[in-house]
């Protein structure tokens, strides 16, 4: 009985341990972010909140909200801002990008909808429904693809 019952406890405390968040292991401290880069966000995004830093290729993301819209931003190391990106809603999206969901990708809902934000050009990261694994499409705002914009998730 006592080895049963150390058995299911040992089961139950692995079962706790093994269940870390791997996505967050480059998560950084504030303090561990270059100051050029906390600078220029925090002037780039003065009305930010619940500020998460993560490091990522050599590139730094920051995940942050604004009036309760979910953002990431992505900087290099000298503190430039390469392009971010937010949340939208599924009626935000424009008309053209609609269509051609319509027309090309028979109706399918979309799942997920983001703006993203290189230098002064709006392009739609969309996600539409589809098995086993959602398709993820950026849109130009005329509603065409656009294969040549790298994103991350």
């Amino acid at each position: 009985m006592k080895k049963l019952v150390f058995l299911t406890l040992s089961i139950f405390a692995f079962s706790f341990s093994s269940c870390s968040d791997d996505d967050n292991d480059d998560d950084l401290n504030a303090s561990q972010v270059p100051t050029e880069v906390s600078t220029a966000f925090e002037a780039q995004f003065p009305n930010a909140a619940d500020v998460e830093y993560e490091l990522f290729n050599n590139e730094y993301i920051v995940d942050f909200e604004i009036d309760f819209v979910d953002y990431e931003a992505l900087y290099d190391s000298e503190g430039n801002l390469i392009k971010y990106k937010y949340d939208i809603l599924n009626s935000e999206v424009p008309e053209a990008i609609s269509t051609t969901i319509s027309n090309d990708y028979d109706n399918r809902p979309i799942d997920d909808a983001e703006i993203l934000v290189i230098d002064t050009i709006n392009y739609y990261l969309i996600e539409i429904d589809n098995t086993p694994a959602d398709d993820k499409l950026v849109f130009n705002e005329d509603g065409t693809i656009n294969t040549t914009v790298i994103y991350w998730d």
